[in-house]
């Protein structure tokens, strides 16, 4: 290769753009590659929305979509193709950024109000197709060109007359709402004014701002102020008329992510206010995504976020989000090498073709089987790797062909090139700033923020874990925002800290006013909110009158600031600005090594000169990129510490000889084959469910018996079922000390021994120790919650069906119509046990049920069921009966686990007939009994119990449990080998995750597939050792490696036979 050849290689690699974050501007841009990603979610996305959308007039607005995924996973990318797509079906979207929420419905107005600003081409915006559409609908062209001829030069005699004719129109085709959203609709058309101080009132009044009432009289309004859910009310009744619209909600994630971390942090008042302000944000957010729905018009929405931020909106808030939208959709990280190298060719493409240069091979310098090694990677962590290479290459001086993503080295620091100290001090000299602060120059200002806002992130020498992206406005015509800072933790959940620009050099107070109000709105500053910051860049004074001083007070005391940026600064950025668009080698080097805007009076009163968690000296340029000397303020390691709400000590177990915190250590980090930190799960998040997925041979019941160990030394009590013989043993102590165990192992294992209480049941066994069921809950204890009597019913409807000859006929549905009946009066009466529902079955009173021939298909059920209590040992009364209260202990001193062997059980159904009846016991009994402390109800294999293909009788039992048993402190522990085959509504309710070593490759994906949702990529999934594990819990930002610690109790390679369980349990049952 020749040196020509090597330096046209490196200048054309050196231009392609691997940029990994996508910015709120490039969501309504169309990108210049296309990049491959979630095409099934966005297919089925827009099918949705067109099939739901076609009614202009629906009976029922269509339930919202979500979508979620871990950062870094492509969600704005996502967002922006549904942009594109939605604008190809000549249909309207709507973006509501949420990074700056602070009121819910102002900033929908807001966001329904920017989103419509947007330009669709260079001609028009979408307000400006709306209107067109609208005209053409309401057939009004020649009319409203008749006007535009007549009154043309006399705007406000125009505007009336326009107004006039659009409110007349619709009218005609429905008075009622034209009548309810007049002024709505005057508004909109006078958005059209070239008239500054009319078109400005139109664009206040429209986010519910305060106006002058004559003003307003003056053109024609009814109302003075309108509330802002009853404007977005009346905007989305005017684009319902002409085509459906997707409303995207994004960014919801930063307020959630601070309210995380200011509860770990909880230090202070100042925390304390800031925490209470987040939260209350938070409820408004989940009440407002729930009112949005009954607002919008032939609408869906799509929320797209973190899992966890959807999880702490629908578990947490006070109204069920879930009512309202369907199922989120997950993204998965990249599970196909042919997926990473189409992303990565797409942007080498541009690159090369912007170069002019021909590359050897489309993936030029990444050789083919590079990708191979991009399976499990984000998006993001793909395009930050080909980035590094870029940068090694660039330091290096010549194209390096890159094989393999796992051998990347962190690129070597580039030198800095002599001579921009004098090329900067040149164009500080020839850089020409003449009116830049002037009115008419507002756009230039702006265009000129952008970029040099954009050059401030090349000076920073951020941590691993701390990114910072740099958002101009979109393309709009009055753009609420001219530039937002945001840094981002990713070690603190995703935190996130905001700094927002705005040029405002308006003199009209009217305009002065809906601008800075359309700034406060999108930047949500606040002086609680202190991760927010709003700086509006202004030469002189504010506008006179009592409104704007109302609203410059307002704007002071939240926390804004006004900034004259100096003739100075002007000059800086001027000459900056030039030197980055030569985007000459070294020039990023040079920023980072003399940082000149830190010098800038801007930069400095905007707290950016360092930013405070970079204050004090800065990493050295030569030494590779680590933790900042003073880094950001963090909460405990939640590997180390609790990060819930710390219960008192469980009254159950001597305090003398319990332990007094409330963590389960359940292994240690384990990085590059060395054990590092404690890792603890909080025992306060066990009632919030654990889900182990691991395959065979990976120490899957190993852990699940620890868990359950050390809980039990905690005070937690346990019902666990045995459906292997291996869990048999959770009484025996080791007959010799086990290679590798602790002294601390050691004296847990004493005061297990001497505080822990097993003991193991044999239903179907009479010679071990038998349990008689019951097929009916507890209704009487249900009698007062209607909701949880309904749960209850369905579940009993489910387990008695299969006892009464079911199937799919007609006959069949019959009878199950009648059965339900049957049991709502029964529990409406205060229930009983089954003989009982049997003898109101035999003599069914005649207004129970409607369906025709009820008191026949009764009679034939109430004999149906008799048969099947003379056939089915489980339903005759024989050992003690299930009772939880039993099952969980009553001994003061001990803590009971109660191991529930299914030996005695021969086939599928009786072992899931079994589990149905306990499960319904439980769901009864927790209501009235509930736990503060924390009880474990634990399941192995759970996938044959909820599986997620298929119906079976303890199936809808497992979900309820699931869904409603953390409120009552009870936590479910379910382990499987088969991620897919498992229900997934099990998977979401469990706040824990612990992932195993899997060996299938359908398993290695699924589980790469849920590791990604939490943060992680789970690329070494297959390749994990015995006791390895990845474990992600609340306060986790991704889930870590750890290693497992061996069990308290006995655990040898083989399990106990039949014959040995019954003889455990047979010893142990008092004579």
């Amino acid at each position: 290769m020749s040196s020509q050849e090597a330096v046209s290689d490196l200048e054309a690699f050196r231009a392609v753009d691997f940029n990994w974050t996508r910015q709120l501007k490039g969501i309504w841009r169309d990108q210049p590659y296309h990049a491959p990603l979630h095409q099934d979610v966005l297919d089925e996305l827009m099918g949705y929305l067109l099939s739901n959308t076609r009614d202009a007039e629906p009976d029922n607005e269509p339930l919202g979509r979500v979508v979620i995924g871990s950062a870094g996973l492509g969600k704005t990318h996502l967002i922006g193709e549904l942009r594109r797509r939605v604008w190809e079906e000549d249909a309207v979207f709507i973006l509501l950024d949420f990074v700056g929420i602070k009121d819910f419905w102002s900033s929908v107005a807001l966001g329904f109000l920017n989103s419509l600003q947007v330009r669709i081409d260079e001609r028009r915006t979408q307000y400006d197709r709306l209107i067109h559409k609208l005209a053409t609908l309401l057939e009004l062209q020649s009319q409203l060109a008749d006007i535009a001829v007549r009154l043309r030069g006399r705007p406000r005699e125009l505007m009336a007359e326009l107004v006039k004719t659009f409110l007349g129109a619709l009218a005609r085709r429905d008075r009622a709402m034209t009548q309810q959203h007049g002024d709505v609709v005057r508004a909109f058309v006078l958005l059209i004014s070239e008239d500054l101080e009319c078109g400005s009132i139109a664009h206040a009044w429209l986010q519910g701002m305060d106006l002058d009432a004559e003003q307003l009289r003056d053109l024609g309004f009814v109302v003075v102020k309108k509330s802002p859910i009853d404007i977005v009310r009346g905007i989305s009744w005017l684009l319902s008329l002409v085509g459906p619209t997707l409303i995207a909600v994004d960014q919801i994630d930063a307020i959630i992510s601070e309210a995380n971390a200011e509860r770990h942090r909880g230090n202070g008042a100042a925390a304390s206010e800031q925490t209470q302000e987040t939260q209350s944000i938070i409820e408004a957010l989940a009440h407002g995504l729930m009112d949005l729905h009954d607002v919008k018009r032939r609408a869906i929405t799509v929320v797209s976020c973190l899992e966890a931020s959807w999880e702490v909106l629908r578990s947490q808030a006070t109204v069920a989000v879930t009512d309202r939208y369907y199922r989120p959709n997950v993204l998965y990280a990249l599970t196909q090498p042919q997926l990473a190298r189409a992303l990565v060719s797409a942007r080498l493409a541009q690159g090369y073709a912007a170069s002019g240069y021909t590359p050897p091979d489309e993936t030029y310098p990444f050789a083919p089987e590079t990708f191979e090694t991009a399976v499990g990677f984000t998006p993001r962590q793909l395009l930050k790797a080909c980035d590094e290479h870029r940068q090694r290459c660039l330091a290096e001086g010549r194209v390096i062909l890159c094989k393999s993503f796992d051998a990347a080295q962190p690129p070597p620091p580039r030198p800095t090139r002599n001579g921009y100290d004098e090329a900067f001090g040149h164009e500080l000299r020839a850089a020409s700033t003449a009116g830049l602060l002037d009115l008419s120059n507002e756009d230039p200002l702006r265009d000129l923020l952008a970029d040099v806002l954009q050059i401030y992130t090349a000076h920073l020498q951020l941590p691993d874990d701390v990114d910072v992206v740099s958002q101009p406005d979109p393309d709009q015509r009055r753009p609420s925002l001219h530039g937002r800072l945001s840094f981002v933790f990713r070690s603190e959940g995703d935190r996130e800290q905001h700094y927002c620009f705005r040029v405002l050099a308006h003199t009209n107070a009217i305009a002065f006013q809906g601008r800075l109000r359309a700034a406060m709105t999108a930047s949500g500053v606040d002086r609680a909110l202190k991760f927010r910051h709003l700086f509006i860049l202004r030469a002189g004074a504010a506008p006179g009158g009592a409104k704007t001083a109302q609203l410059v007070e307002k704007f002071l005391q939240a926390g804004g600031q006004f900034i004259a940026p100096t003739e100075q600064d002007l000059r800086a950025f001027v000459a900056l600005r030039a030197m980055a668009q030569r985007n000459a080698d070294g020039f990023e080097a040079w920023l980072r090594a003399r940082k000149p805007l830190f010098d800038t009076a801007l930069f400095k009163a905007a707290g950016l000169a360092p930013p405070p968690f970079l204050a004090g000296p800065q990493p050295d340029p030569a030494k590779p990129s680590g933790s900042s000397p003073v880094p950001p303020p963090a909460p405990p390691a939640p590997s180390l510490v609790s990060t819930a709400p710390r219960s008192a000590p469980s009254p159950v177990a001597p305090a003398a000889s319990k332990p007094v915190d409330r963590d389960i250590p359940v292994g240690h980090r384990y990085e590059r084959g060395t054990a590092g930190a404690a890792a603890m799960l909080p025992a306060d998040l066990l009632p919030r469910h654990t889900a182990i997925l691991a395959g065979a041979g990976s120490g899957k019941t190993v852990l699940l018996r620890r868990i359950v160990e050390e809980a039990a030394l905690l005070g937690i009590p346990a019902i666990v079922l045995d459906t292997n013989n291996d869990l048999a043993r959770l009484g025996d102590q080791w007959p010799a000390p086990p290679e590798g165990r602790s002294a601390d192992d050691a004296a847990k294992a004493a005061n297990y021994q001497r505080d822990v209480e097993v003991v193991i049941w044999t239903p179907g066994f009479n010679a071990g120790r038998p349990m008689s069921l019951a097929l009916l809950p507890d209704f009487a204890a249900l009698k007062d919650d209607e909701g949880e009597r309904d749960l209850a019913i369905e579940m009993a409807r489910a387990t008695l069906s299969p006892y009464i000859g079911g199937g799919k006929g007609a006959s069949a549905k019959l009878k199950e119509g009648v059965l339900a009946d049957a049991l709502r009066s029964f529990a409406h009466a205060g229930g009983g046990d089954l003989e009982r529902l049997i003898e109101l079955l035999a003599e069914l009173p005649d207004d129970t049920s409607r369906i025709d021939d009820a008191a026949k298909l009764a009679a034939a059920i109430a004999n149906q069921l008799r048969a099947a209590i003379a056939t089915n040992p489980l339903l005759q009364s024989r050992g003690t009966p299930l009772d939880p209260q039993v099952l969980f202990g009553t001994d003061a001193g001990k803590t009971r686990i109660s191991v529930i062997n299914f030996s005695g059980l021969a086939s599928d159904e009786a072992r899931q007939a079994f589990v149905n009846q306990l499960q319904m016991s439980l769901f009864s009994w927790i209501k009235r009994n509930p736990s503060p402390t924390g009880r474990l109800y634990v399941l192995d294999e759970a996938q044959n119990f909820a599986p997620s293909q298929r119906t079976t009788p303890c199936k809808e039992s497992t979900l309820s449990l699931a869904a409603q048993a953390r409120k009552y402190g009870l936590g479910m522990i379910l382990a499987t080998q088969t991620p897919t085959g498992i229900d997934h509504k099990i998977i979401s309710n469990c706040t824990t995750h612990f992932y195993g070593r899997m060996s299938s490759p359908t398993t290695i994906e699924a589980t790469k597939g849920l590791m990604a949702a939490k943060g992680g990529s789970g690329e070494d999934i297959g390749k994990l050792s015995r006791g390895e594990f990845y474990f992600s819990t609340e306060g986790l930002p991704r889930p870590v490696r750890i290693r497992t610690p061996i069990c308290l109790t006995w655990h040898p390679a083989n399990p106990l036979t039949a014959e040995q369980v019954v003889t455990k349990a047979r010893a142990a049952v008092p004579n």
